[in-house]
């Protein structure tokens, strides 16, 4: 367009100065009326998405990336273009699923869909009713499309941490591998096979037609496969991963634990009534970290639970740096690449104060390559997260029984520790 450059604000300001900062001002301006006590919905989070933005937009509004064409090329563009919203912090973003323009494909619809579970926003925005959801003819794109809508769900809480801490220190939630293995050249090279979702799951979609297989870059580590805990080594190269007809291809990366709530449920209101599973990756150190944030999800200023998570040396550590009464139910610990964990023989959680001791139960399960422990109550019923300071397990033939008392009165002899290996080894006595 041909842009006048004398054109002049009523405050003075010159159009060639601010038209790009257009769509930027009137999101920081709604939202302004809408947090303040003249807004119909005072006290309430408002929810804002914007066509136009500018760097920083995040602070106030979403952005939608559209108009989008139907094609595999323009699925597959989509991944940068949400790469490069969060970048210019705007983590809450993502395209028109199915896309605005061209003809209408139902393959291409069911693969956008299960790759939508993953983007921070996911709409649907087209006038061909043919291509949503419910209206698919073919049964394997619907159960398909079904099937990530549900699993877009049950990873919700991971996000919701995710964009917490985007707004709290600055964060992204949607990002190339690079950030995540910066020393790996092939990772830079490989910006739009694979993504990572909320700082844990590596994400590989289908962006082919008729693929079967597709192939990614897997740096090195192990990876933990979402759908079925399968354990995938890699020593950083290119890895053909069968294509899944249910949810999309997403991997738990190594060191890492991820949220998850495993109910059925059909909005994001039922999620307060769902119990948290935590999934948990241990490094090549035998170490794994991860982060939960908890509140009602309406209210505009209110009282939150943060959670910091640790897992290494047989022990589930959790640091509180916000805390509510917010229910904060936990349904199971799940460590995968458990082979190590097979004989686990007591398990017990420590509460707050440090002392006081609940038994809790371990079940080693799962094939060979897909070892799992999950640790559960011993009667099944829920543990309260909130009340819990950590978690111990081990094998009364070989480990130190922390949730025996008397483990309390041991004390170490000889020289200091070293602890700058994976490992040490010392001597306890009584």
């Amino acid at each position: 367009m041909t842009l006048s450059l004398n054109a002049t604000h009523a405050n003075g300001a010159t159009e060639y100065n601010v038209h790009n900062l257009m769509g930027h001002m009137q999101s920081q301006a709604t939202r302004g009326f809408l947090e303040s006590s003249s807004s119909p919905m005072t006290g309430k989070r408002p929810f804002l998405v914007s066509s136009g933005s500018f760097s920083g937009s995040g602070a106030n509004a979403g952005h939608p990336i559209s108009p989008i064409n139907r094609s595999f090329d323009d699925m597959k563009n989509a991944t940068a273009g949400v790469m490069n919203m969060n970048m210019f912090g705007v983590p809450f973003s993502g395209p028109d699923v199915c896309g605005t323009s061209g003809t209408a494909d139902e393959e291409l619809c069911a693969r956008w869909i299960q790759t939508s579970a993953f983007y921070p926003l996911a709409r649907q925005f087209t006038q061909d009713a043919g291509i949503e959801p419910f209206n698919m003819q073919e049964p394997t794109n619907m159960d398909m499309a079904k099937a990530s809508l549900l699993e877009r769900l049950r990873n919700s809480r991971q996000l919701y941490t995710c964009l917490f801490e985007a707004q709290d220190h600055g964060e992204t939630c949607f990002d190339p591998l690079l950030f995540h293995f910066p020393t790996d050249e092939m990772a830079a090279k490989h910006t739009e096979q694979s993504f990572v979702f909320a700082n844990a799951l590596m994400v590989t979609p289908v962006v082919e037609a008729g693929s079967e297989t597709v192939t990614a870059y897997v740096p090195a580590g192990t990876f933990i496969n979402m759908k079925d805990y399968t354990i995938v080594t890699s020593t950083g190269e290119k890895l053909d991963i069968a294509v899944q007809p249910d949810v999309a291809i997403n991997h738990l990366m190594p060191g890492k634990i991820v949220t998850k709530q495993m109910g059925d449920f059909l909005t994001t209101t039922d999620l307060k009534d769902n119990l948290f599973t935590l999934v948990a990756n241990r490094d090549e150190f035998g170490h794994a970290e991860g982060t939960l944030y908890v509140d009602d999800g309406v209210t505009l200023d209110q009282a939150y639970d943060y959670m910091e998570f640790q897992l290494s040396a047989n022990s589930f550590k959790k640091w509180v740096k916000g805390e509510s009464s917010n229910t904060k139910n936990l349904d199971s610990l799940i460590i995968t690449n458990a082979k190590d964990l097979a004989n686990v023989d007591f398990v017990c959680a420590r509460a707050t104060d440090g002392y006081a001791k609940t038994d809790l139960k371990a079940t080693a399960s799962g094939d060979e390559g897909a070892e799992i422990v999950t640790i559960t109550s011993v009667d099944g019923s829920p543990i309260d997260l909130g009340a819990i300071k950590d978690i111990h397990w081990g094998s009364s033939a070989t480990d130190l029984n922390l949730c025996d008392i008397a483990s309390q009165y041991y004390k170490v002899s000889g020289d200091p520790i070293d602890l700058t290996g994976p490992t040490a080894t010392t001597t306890l006595t009584s």
